[in-house]
């Protein structure tokens, strides 16, 4: 039982090690949405 533990605790490690080398897409789809728009204006404007 013991050796099921410490399996479930280095998977348990292995997962949060994972989780938090994500991309964080939303907020990286949302800042390349923001540059679009200002590029989209700016073109706009100088034409």
């Amino acid at each position: 039982m013991r050796k099921r533990d410490e399996e479930a605790r280095a998977l348990r490690t292995e997962v949060e090690a994972l989780k938090q080398g994500r991309w964080p897409l939303t907020q990286l789809g949302a800042l390349v949405s923001l540059g679009v728009l200002v590029v989209t204006v700016v073109a706009f404007f100088v034409r």
